[in-house]
């Protein structure tokens, strides 16, 4: 898109953010039901660890609402992307079940055990120690809160750019039933029951179970290649076989809820949840070659396979059939139990403790990393050929142990909110059986074992801390906020290596404190504004048996929150800068990967959420984000010597503008029901994928960098349809409506690029009863 085209783009955004709100929701942005009537509803929200009015928390927050989130066809974590300003979410090329989540320019996405994400993900208020383990789709959700910025203090554990709570819904107590399904193309197929039961004596349980299905928007054209690994691992890893289809998932998953509530002080809630997916990645593929030796040889490679017998396949759009003839089923489970106990001691002060275990097992199988595409030896011997691919060993497990104790306490001078927080987990699992064969062929399909003895690495990671939160009323209108956290790490990572081929043990400790301070007025009751700042941190590491330093990072905010024109118009907008310093990113140095302290960044950025009622039945708003990212320093080993480069490094995934617009309309019909149309519409402005140093083509520069988009989604609804005495709603969707094909992700691997690209046009039915 040419330079005139994305600046008429911006300008259209920003008017039809500010000018022009057609929100994607006034439920989806604010997390509000429908409005009644022409007045928006009031939101309560957790992100100050109690329940609160959205408006008068001094936090930038979005809130999804169970109906926003129905309405905006919200299934797993994927989906929320670009439902709060600044926030992307994406697949991850190796593993079907890593999202990457990037918010104010901090991203997410690490696979590595003993290495921490910026963004964090809570399930019920419990922290996920792993992303891998958050792709599960979603049974029953009853409000989404997307904390932004760093989350020091009351979300501590690691939220440098921002925190994710998905709560799910509890018991109602009373005797109720829903079931939703769904069909849609490439052979969608989703249902959804939910049973909830009376109240007996205090007691009231929920179980709801979720099937979700698709084939997937690729054919592999290299289906069953079976694979022997048995000798190479050591009788590990076994047989392996190519998948059908690419993108395909097949989900079980159920969460079961029991709550006791006796109209008393005491207060219980058991939740458990468990979720089986199996999936396949995202279809790679080449759409170019690097510069340098590795690039020259991969073409020459690839120019003679039709000879060999092997398939070219080398393109720039996105492809119906690849041939990825090593990539397998990845395999998922993971489970959780939950225990949330509070006690109001008095009616202003509440006791609290939610303690958790969790795990999950995993199994990413084979990955064609370099695209696959079938490669035979160009010595003309006949055998597999591989430029990049990896071969996971067996399930990576991971269990973890979290308590939080809290202390809630309410009074006309000061609010305090104060606990601790334990955490532990444990990881092992098999590092890759090989990670690049690098112009190599794979001798057989069962390969001679390795010199070093392949075994399991191990990682067990502690954090404990404590923290505390007041805000004194100075005036009515008045009010200042201090907080601080003290968090103590200790890691243990064991691994084998070329160096260590017997096996070696590292153990980490770090200690800090974040702390933040706020000072909010409320000049009217209807507008609040504030300033802040605040700080958050991230634990240092370990990995390939290379230790690293924790990452930090201290940000300004001022923000404004309104409610207008009695409640017809809200308008929640905030501006910040953030210091980030010890960046921890992501190399491939001698084949290996490592985690290393680049150095600093400057981040300024600018986020509005509009919501209106104009019309009875009519809402509309959208939001806006803008993130300026820019390194100040960035060192790298150039010859041997320590160099800043921060000059000649571009920031990767981090778009300077996303947005959303949203209209929705409603009209009761009598003697049918409610008709609605829903239209939303997701921006994303010129982003580079991969190559941080520009190359000295163009051409790859061009083939790296995504354009501006925005991807349109429709549904149309009939709801409180009456069928003997049950409630229907019938719906008809449309996603990527313009049937965007553009890449999700791409990177250089030194000899090829490769990428993986977005869904194609999805459509269907939803049909769901209430009983």
């Amino acid at each position: 898109m040419r330079k005139d085209t994305v600046v008429r783009a911006r300008a259209a955004l920003l008017l039809g953010g500010v000018f022009l709100p057609l929100t994607a929701h006034a439920q989806v942005n604010s997390g509000a039901e429908p409005a009644r009537g022409t007045h928006l509803e009031e939101i309560i929200v957790t992100a100050q660890k109690q329940a609160e009015n959205l408006q008068v928390v001094p936090v930038a927050v979005t809130a999804l609402s169970s109906q926003a989130l129905e309405d905006a066809r919200v299934s797993d974590i994927r989906d929320i992307s670009a439902l709060a300003p600044g926030l992307i979410v994406t697949r991850q090329p190796g593993s079907a079940n890593l999202p990457t989540v990037s918010m104010r320019g901090v991203t997410s996405g690490s696979t590595g055990i003993t290495v921490d994400s910026g963004i964090t993900l809570y399930i019920n208020n419990v922290y996920l120690g792993r992303a891998n383990g958050s792709l599960f789709d979603l049974a029953e959700i009853e409000r989404i809160e997307v904390l932004r910025g760093p989350q020091g203090t009351l979300f501590g554990r690691n939220s440098t750019g921002g925190a994710i709570n998905i709560l799910t819904k509890g018991p109602r107590g009373e005797l109720a039933a829903k079931l939703d399904m769904s069909i849609s193309n490439y052979h969608g197929r989703r249902l959804r029951a939910r049973l909830d039961t009376p109240e007996w004596n205090g007691f009231s349980a929920a179980v709801t179970y979720l099937h979700d299905e698709e084939r997937g928007s690729v054919r592999n054209l290299t289906p069953g290649v079976k694979w022997d690994f048995t000798r190479r691992s050591n009788g590990i890893v076994g047989k392996i076989e190519s998948a059908k289809t690419l993108g395909m998932r097949n989900v079980d998953a159920v969460e079961a809820a029991v709550r006791f509530d006796n109209g008393g002080p005491f207060k219980l809630d058991y939740r458990f949840d468990y979720t089986d997916r199996d999936a396949t990645q995202a279809a790679v593929q080449v759409i170019g070659f690097s510069e340098g030796a590795g690039g020259d040889s991969a073409r020459a490679i690839y120019a003679a396979q039709p000879a060999l017998g092997g398939l070219n396949i080398v393109s720039t759009k996105r492809l119906g059939a690849v041939a990825n003839d090593l990539m397998t089923l990845n395999v998922l489970r993971v489970f959780g139990h939950s225990v949330t106990a509070s006690y109001a001691v008095t009616d202003n002060i509440e006791i609290k403790n939610i303690a958790a275990w969790r795990g999950f097992n995993e199994n990413v199988g084979g990955n064609d990393v370099g695209g696959g595409n079938a490669l035979l030896d160009p010595a003309g011997s006949g055998r597999p050929y591989k430029i990049f691919a990896t071969i996971g060993g067996t399930p990576q497990k991971q269990r973890q142990f979290t308590n939080e104790f809290q202390i809630t306490a309410k009074s006309t001078l000061l609010d305090v909110v104060a606990g601790a927080f334990y955490f532990v987990e444990n990881s092992d699992g098999m590092p890759s059986l090989f990670s690049r064969l690098n112009f190599t062929t794979v001798p057989d399909r069962n390969p001679a074992p390795i010199a070093i003895a392949y075994r399991p690495l191990a990682a067990r990671n502690a954090s404990i801390a404590a923290f505390a939160q007041g805000t004194l009323h100075i005036t009515d209108k008045l009010d200042f906020t201090a907080g601080a956290r003290v968090t103590k790490d200790k890691r243990y990572y064991e691994d084998v290596t070329s160096s260590a081929p017997t096996g070696m043990a590292v153990t980490r400790k770090f200690k800090h404190t974040d702390w933040l301070a706020t000072i909010t007025y409320r000049p009217t009751s209807d507008i609040m504004a504030y300033a802040k700042v605040a700080t958050g941190y991230i634990a240092g590491g370990i990995r390939s048996a290379i230790s690293f330093e924790p990452e930090e990072l201290i940000s300004y905010e001022v923000g404004v929150k309104a409610d207008l024109f009695d409640r017809r118009l809200r308008i929640n907008a905030a501006a910040y800068t953030s210091d980030y310093k010890n960046l921890q990113v992501t190399l491939l140095q001698n084949n290996v990967t490592i985690i290393d302290n680049a150095g600093r960044a400057k981040i300024n950025g600018l986020e509005l959420e509009v919501t209106a009622v104009p019309f009875e039945g009519v809402t509309i708003g959208g939001n806006l984000g803008h993130t300026d990212f820019k390194y100040k320093e960035y060192i790298q080993v150039v010859n041997g010597v320590r160099t800043d480069v921060a000059d000649k490094i571009l920031p990767t995934l981090r778009p300077r503008w996303t947005g959303q617009l949203f209209g929705q309309f409603s009209k009761p019909i009598a003697g049918v029901g409610t008709f609605s149309v829903r239209l939303d519409a997701t921006y994303q402005s010129r982003t580079r994928l991969t190559a941080q140093s520009p190359y000295a083509s163009s051409k790859l520069n061009e083939l790296v960098t995504l354009d501006p988009f925005w991807l349109v989604n429709a549904r149309a609804s009939l709801s409180d349809l009456d069928l003997g005495g049950s409630k229907a709603r019938l719906s008809v969707f449309v996603q990527n409506l313009m049937n965007k094909k553009n890449m999700e992700f791409a990177t250089d691997l030194g000899s090829v690029i490769v990428a993986t690209y977005r869904q194609p046009r999805t459509y269907g039915l939803d049909l769901s009863f209430e009983f």
